[in-house]
């Protein structure tokens, strides 16, 4: 988990698993299981094969997540 989020996360963008993960530094895996725990949601592109997260959902994890 990296400490500080990067300044250029936009908290209305939308960000795959992939990315998501990426910004939080954690794995596709890790970043499910919070989404399995409620820690953070998954929203899905029309037709649901696509699991997304907002940038504001992501912020959100991590204010849980790091203690500062």
């Amino acid at each position: 988990m990296v400490a500080v989020l990067p300044s250029s996360i936009q908290p209305d963008g939308i960000y795959t698993p992939g990315k998501a993960a990426e910004i939080l530094g954690i794995g596709t895996t890790t970043l499910w299981r919070y989404a399995q725990r409620g820690l953070i949601r998954r929203h899905t592109r029309p037709g649901g094969k696509t699991a997304l997260s907002t940038g504001r959902d992501i912020i959100r994890l991590h204010r849980t997540l790091v203690i500062v």
